[in-house]
């Protein structure tokens, strides 16, 4: 296209132009295009909302003649607006404007030229917003609505303390930036949303995976608190537990709370006019979303709310099968209105904080009832040692005295004398056993003394058992017979697993009737197991005392004339088992024999 060089071309173009009164218009056009054009810049080049209503209002300001700028935003609980953006006020005018009802504030949702609230008539008194508007000294105000489609995302609004009114083509203006402005502040909230939510589900990720190593409760407050306050961008969190008596609370730990307070409150009845306290009791969430609130609702507890600095509070319980045992409040440094979201991310966060309590509390009072049975086994253990070398003196004095008697050193006895006195050391020799059997199981549940740890043969540890106790097969006429794989090995210690294998045994021998068998043989079950099974042909053992017969001091014949030991065999072979990384089962039908099993490592 050819450009008009010719001064006195362009000049008959441009009379042409005002000819048909255009110019102006036109002027007006291009002004106004380029006014966006550099707002649209601003907006996509920021993403803070506050900047880019500071762009935007730089923009307007000059050419407006604009003396004050006031932008909401509304709040995601969408019933009020927050002030976003405010200029041209002091900052005690500016606490005045930080909150505002939708109908106070969007006038309709129609852009408004305020020129008449200068004036004094009963109308514009009765108007909320022209009284707020004229107690800043400003004589003409816009407000336009900015909205998305039909939904509201806030407000705009521009005054002047230097004119009574806005031109048209001003009003204008304005409202052509709105539109974009709208979509810019409203795109900005969802990416603001969105990283948010992807924070919290870090954050809740985060805790979850604190609270799994946290081993006590004190652990859990300061994970939950740690990870609760950066979550929501809190000022603190404070989290009580239901004290043992069920009267009081204790706050195990918090955040942001002053010293003075904490230590106050470190210990308070639930009956306190108090909102942990208040939870506790009704079970039901609390929410306080502004200091006028709170002073209203807990007047006793204005000066902590002065001396924290914190304007709103929500307090969850914490509950465990319906059963409420504590509370957690996150406060913040601002007033604050609390959605649904709100709500059920702090429910989720209570409900893990609880779960984890409760499991802290389980494994806090399953030590202490470890640590007090671990120390009432060290006095039995103590008390049978202490018992069993007490005995064996006497024991052995018997013995001695014996021995003399029957070489007749105190004198010639007749035949009925020497049968009484091997009788006599038969008993003390039995006694000398059981004595032993104390010691050994004490020496067990006591201290474990060195062990040598190496490949055994399975074959041959059986064989080892078979020939300690053939003497007593033998007087019983009871058939012992042993089969096993020569690659079956074990790993362990010899003299441990051999002690086993005689203990399981020798109660098979006693317990099989005379002309009956026991068999020995070993299994590999898996590739780190052996199975050294020990079957006996006796009357088995009933049901309800399979489950017993490991325990210490229990026998079958629970008669007194039926005894013959202490009941400690089985479970002293157990014990070794299972500190050698085995154990020691039980298979049995009643009346048709009963099965012991020997689990133990395989050797490599």
């Amino acid at each position: 296209m050819r450009q008009v060089s010719d001064p006195q071309l362009a000049t008959e173009a441009r009379a042409a132009v005002e000819g048909t009164s255009g110019y102006a218009a036109l002027v007006e056009k291009v002004r106004r295009l380029t006014t966006l054009s550099d707002a649209m810049t601003a907006m996509l080049t920021r993403d803070d909302p506050r900047e880019i209503i500071t762009a935007v209002y730089d923009l307007l300001r000059v050419e407006l003649r604009l003396d004050c700028c006031f932008n909401y935003l509304v709040v995601d609980d969408a019933t009020r607006l927050r002030l976003n953006f405010v200029a041209g006020v002091s900052p005690e005018q500016e606490e005045s404007l930080e909150w505002l009802e939708f109908g106070q504030a969007v006038c309709g949702n129609v852009a408004m030229q305020r020129a008449e609230i200068v004036r004094e008539d009963v109308q514009s008194a009765s108007d909320p917003m022209v009284a707020l508007i004229r107690s800043l000294g400003i004589t003409a105000y816009i407000c336009e609505p900015l909205l998305v489609g039909d939904r509201l995302v806030g407000t705009f609004s521009v005054g002047t303390r230097s004119r009574t009114r806005f031109l048209r083509e001003e009003v204008e203006r304005l409202r052509s930036i709105a539109g974009p402005l709208a979509f810019a502040l409203d795109r900005r909230r969802l990416i603001r949303s969105l990283r948010q939510l992807r924070q919290r589900a870090d954050r809740l990720q985060e805790l979850t995976s604190a609270l799994s190593v946290s081993a006590t409760p004190f652990d859990v407050a300061k994970s939950v608190i740690e990870h609760t306050t950066a979550m929501f961008g809190a000022a603190g969190t404070v989290i009580a537990r239901l004290a043992g008596d069920g009267r009081s609370l204790e706050i195990l730990d918090a955040r942001a709370m002053p010293g003075e307070y904490r230590d106050e409150w470190a210990r308070f009845p639930v009956d306190a006019d108090a909102p942990l306290a208040e939870v506790v009791r009704t079970g039901a969430p609390i929410t306080i979303e502004s200091p006028d609130e709170w002073t209203a609702r807990y007047p006793a507890l204005a000066g902590m709310l002065e001396a924290s600095g914190q304007h709103s509070l929500i307090v969850v319980p914490l509950v465990i099968e319906s059963r409420t045992i504590g509370s957690m409040g996150v406060a913040f440094a601002r007033p604050r209105r609390f959605t649904p979201e709100d709500r059920n991310l702090t429910a989720i966060v209570a409900q893990q904080c609880a779960q984890a309590l409760e499991r802290a509390r389980l494994l806090e009072a399953e030590q202490l009832a470890r640590q007090a049975a671990e120390s009432a086994d060290r006095e039995k253990a103590e008390l049978l040692a202490s018992v069993s070398h007490d005995l064996r003196t006497p024991l052995n004095a018997i013995g001695g005295y014996v021995q003399l008697l029957q070489m007749g050193i105190r004198g010639d006895l007749s035949d009925s004398q020497q049968h009484d006195l091997a009788r006599i050391a038969g008993n003390q020799r039995h006694l000398l056993h059981l004595v032993d059997d104390l010691l050994r199981f004490s020496a067990l549940t006591s201290a474990s003394r060195p062990r040598e740890i190496r490949r055994i043969v399975a074959v041959e540890a059986l064989r080892n058992a078979v020939d300690a106790v053939m003497p007593q097969a033998t007087m019983k006429g009871i058939s012992v017979t042993v089969s096993a794989e020569d690659h079956a090995a074990v790993q362990g210690d010899p003299d441990r697993i051999q002690q086993i294998l005689i203990n399981i045994l020798a109660n098979a021998v006693k317990f099989t009737p005379s002309g009956g068998c026991v068999t020995l043989s070993a299994e590999i079950p898996g590739p780190d197991v052996v199975n050294l099974r020990v079957k006996d042909s006796g009357p088995g053992i009933p049901p309800e005392m399979q489950s017993r017969v490991f325990e210490p001091f229990r026998q079958l014949d629970e008669r007194p004339t039926g005894r013959d030991g202490v009941g400690l065999g089985l479970a002293i072979s157990r014990t070794l088992a299972r500190a050698s990384g085995g154990d020691v089962l039980v298979e049995s039908t009643f009346g048709e024999g009963a099965t012991f099993i020997v689990r133990l490592p395989r050797a490599g």
